[in-house]
C-alpha cells in the first residue's frame, strides 16, 4: 500500500529538533476504511 504522497520537507539541522505530525485516513473505492491514524515523527 502506498499513499502516494511524499514529504520532501528538509530533515532538521543536526543538534536540533523537530517534531511533525501526520493524519492518515485510509480508503477503499471511495469508502472510508479502519481508524484515523495520528503519526509523530521526531528527527534529532
Amino acid at each position: 500500500m502506498s499513499s502516494g504522497y511524499q514529504d520532501d520537507t528538509p530533515l532538521p539541522a543536526i543538534g536540533s529538533a523537530s517534531v511533525w505530525k501526520y493524519r492518515a485516513i485510509y480508503h477503499i473505492r471511495d469508502q472510508r476504511v479502519g481508524q484515523v491514524l495520528e503519526i509523530s515523527v521526531k528527527g534529532v
